[in-house]
């Protein structure tokens, strides 16, 4: 919800019907790009969708490490993922790595892909 203060009157956020979870900005570039084509295929196909991933708050300000990386993933993000995965239909976490974001989505119904089998499956010619 959200507070209109020229009228005082709290206004409802619009629901969204697909939440997608990213993987933190400093991944590997398959999981950003497996990322954006999962959501640019939700939108394709008529969906209202947002997009949301960790921030580097923590990464870069206590060195590039992945426990810097972890600390924004998993101490940060989960207080914003909560607020959004309110609002959604339907949570889809875009890597397995981040399923443990799960814990933080209570009863909300979520889904996780494995990026990784894509890529196996495509060079099997199993697609």
């Amino acid at each position: 919800m959200e507070l209109n203060s020229a009228s005082g009157r709290v206004r409802r956020e619009k629901s969204l019907d697909v939440l997608v979870v990213g993987a933190h900005e400093h991944s590997l570039y398959s999981m950003q790009r497996h990322t954006e084509l999962l959501t640019a295929a939700y939108v394709a196909s008529g969906l209202s969708v947002s997009l949301v991933r960790p921030s580097t708050v923590l990464y870069g300000r206590l060195g590039r490490s992945k426990w810097a990386a972890y600390g924004d993933k998993f101490i940060i993000f989960p207080l914003r993922l909560i607020v959004k995965a309110r609002r959604a239909k339907i949570i889809h976490v875009a890597d397995h790595s981040d399923a443990i974001l799960g814990l933080f989505l209570g009863k909300s119904k979520w889904i996780v892909s494995c990026h990784d089998l894509n890529a196996i499956m495509a060079a099997s010619n199993e697609f």
